[in-house]
C-alpha cells in the first residue's frame, strides 16, 4: 500500500481485522463496517480522499462484483432471490477451486487426499460447510 501511495495509484483493499498499518503514512485510511447478519466486522484500507466511507464501501462492492463477473464469468445470474444468488456465487467459486485442483493435479507429488484437503481449506476460507449447503445454524 505504501508503494501504491508513492506512485499515486488509488486503491481500495480489504484487510484483515488484525492487520496493523504503518502509523507514519497519513495517506492511508481504514474504514470499518459491521455486517449484522453475519455478526462480522470488515475493514477496508484506501488512499482515496474524495469519497465518503459509504461511497468507498459501495465502490469496493462494485469492484468485487466486476472482478467476479470478469474473472469467474459470473455475468449471468439465474435468479433474483438473495439465497439463490449466494448459492450461484458459491457454485462458481467451487468450480474455480476445482479447476485450480486440476492444475495442482498435474503435479504428481500430490495425493488425492492432499487435493481434497486443499479444496476444504480454500472453501473454509470463504464460508462454513453449513453456509455452503444453505443450512441455518442452530441457536440456543
Amino acid at each position: 500500500m505504501d508503494e501504491m501511495c508513492k506512485r499515486n495509484t488509488l486503491f481500495i483493499v480489504r484487510i484483515k481485522n488484525n492487520m496493523k498499518l504503518q502509523p507514519d503514512n497519513p495517506d492511508i485510511r481504514v474504514i470499518q463496517f459491521f455486517n449484522e447478519e453475519e455478526n462480522t466486522e470488515y475493514r477496508l484500507a484506501t488512499n482515496v480522499t474524495s469519497m465518503t466511507d459509504e461511497e468507498i464501501y459501495e465502490a469496493y462492492l462494485e469492484l468485487l462484483w466486476k472482478a467476479l463477473e470478469m474473472h469467474l464469468k459470473l455475468d449471468r445470474i439465474i435468479t433474483k432471490n438473495e439465497n439463490g444468488v449466494r448459492l450461484q456465487i458459491y457454485a462458481v467459486l467451487i468450480g474455480y477451486l476445482i479447476l485450480r485442483l486440476l492444475e495442482i493435479g498435474q503435479n504428481k507429488t500430490y495425493e488425492l487426499i492432499d487435493k481434497l484437503r486443499y479444496l476444504q481449506i480454500e472453501i473454509g476460507r470463504h464460508c462454513t460447510f453449513m453456509e455452503l449447503v444453505g443450512v441455518e445454524p442452530l441457536v440456543g
